[in-house]
């Protein structure tokens, strides 16, 4: 009884039900026109108009010249698509017998159980609006060369969990297959649906790709914090942001909302040009900020204040050994180069074990990154084992202690 009820319930045999009872109730009210439609219950249903053939006809003989050409470029466009597709199911199949892998699997695409029903939906639209103009090219490439169109229609199966839909255009076969019609004709209308096809899927493919353009006068991209660095990684805001906060907005701490300056990627107002006093809002060195932000975990705004670090330079690049004690120069930048420390007698593959007199221990917190943290810093003395090097520190901007990406 439970197979039978989870047969009776489940929603893809209650949409096919669906199907049939609409089905029925158009083949009744078309009773009376001959030909309209023809039903192979519960296999297979079509509707057959001769409403459209005006339609197509008037299309096609408007510029008879022009729809030749173009649907004479769409065979050769169509033979590039099948050579392509032979290529293409070729090349993945050797692939899946000789070198399977996970994304090469052969997945049949069924309503319900491989595709999820809500996602289907979403594709009912283009697959109409894809079958519609599929058909209508074979119709009018068909009106171009003179071979008239008998009727068009539409077709459907439904049968338990199977739903099917389709369109077609029906020439007049006989006239298409008489020895007076040329051979390109019968090419260019058997070609002319995919050739479209490939057009619309262009135009799909153009449209995705300006999105953003078309979108962006009523969206923005805004910054969202990924890392939050602490002090001993240099950062100044540890507590006073969280990892995957949104930045919607800045201002001066106690200024009017008014005075937030928003950031907005398509506008170049970024956190970048924020801080680098590019924008209207002015900072520097020390300078208590309010943050607009925006919590997606809660769906939330809220208000959050964090302080600029200086943004210090010492002319140099360095990494840490595996176990923290000690820092390698490896880059000294030269005076061509806006180095600052490259007369300090600095070397490169230096190594150094000490910051001013200090230890440097990453476990416990003594690093590089946590002496830069400290405001007003002018000089740093680097120590190694023999020597002390007393460097300049500029300080090139603010900092708030964050990695971030777009949102």
């Amino acid at each position: 009884m439970s197979i039978l009820s989870d047969f009776l319930l489940n929603p893809w045999f209650i949409l096919s039900l669906i199907f049939w009872v609409i089905v029925l109730i158009l083949v009744y009210l078309l009773r009376n026109k001959k030909g309209a439609t023809y039903l192979f219950f519960p296999l297979l249903v079509m509707f057959k108009t001769r409403k459209l053939n005006n339609f197509l006809k008037r299309i096609s003989r408007r510029a008879p010249k022009f729809w030749k050409v173009f649907w004479t470029i769409g065979i050769f466009i169509s033979f590039g698509f099948t050579i392509y597709a032979f290529y293409f199911f070729f090349t993945n199949f050797v692939n899946l017998i000789f070198n399977p892998r996970p994304e090469q699997a052969i997945i049949p695409l069924i309503p319900g159980v491989t595709l999820p029903l809500p996602f289907f939906f979403y594709l009912i639209l283009p697959l109409l609006f894809i079958l519609t103009t599929h058909e209508f090219a074979h119709g009018i490439s068909a009106g171009a060369d003179g071979i008239d169109v008998k009727s068009t229609g539409v077709l459907g199966a439904g049968l338990f969990y199977i739903i099917g839909f389709g369109a077609f255009v029906e020439v007049d076969e006989r006239e298409l297959n008489s020895s007076k019609i040329h051979r390109n004709t019968r090419l260019r209308i058997a070609a002319a649906g995919t050739y479209i096809n490939g057009i619309t899927a262009g135009i799909a493919f153009l449209l995705i790709l300006s999105y953003p353009f078309f979108i962006s006068p009523y969206y923005r991209q805004v910054s969202q914090v990924y890392e939050l660095l602490t002090e001993d990684e240099g950062g100044f805001n540890y507590g006073n942001l969280s990892t995957g906060d949104v930045i919607l907005a800045l201002k001066h701490k106690g200024d009017l909302d008014n005075n937030y300056v928003y950031i907005n990627e398509f506008k170049k107002i970024t956190l970048t040009t924020i801080l680098t006093n590019v924008t209207s809002l002015q900072v520097s060195v020390g300078d208590n900020l309010t943050l607009k932000i925006y919590d997606p975990s809660l769906d939330i705004e809220k208000e959050k204040n964090i302080t600029l670090g200086p943004r210090y330079y010492l002319g140099i690049r360095y990494d840490y050994i595996p176990n923290g004690t000690e820092i390698r120069i490896y880059k000294i930048f030269s005076e061509s180069e806006d180095g600052n420390n490259y007369d300090k007698n600095l070397i490169e593959g230096m190594m150094i074990n000490k910051i001013n007199g200090i230890s440097i221990n990453k476990t416990n917190g003594d690093t590089i990154e946590r002496v830069l943290t400290n405001f007003n810093l002018l000089t740093l003395n680097l120590s190694t084992d023999t020597e002390t090097f007393i460097l300049d520190v500029d300080t090139l901007g603010v900092v708030i202690g964050i990695y971030s990406n777009l949102y």
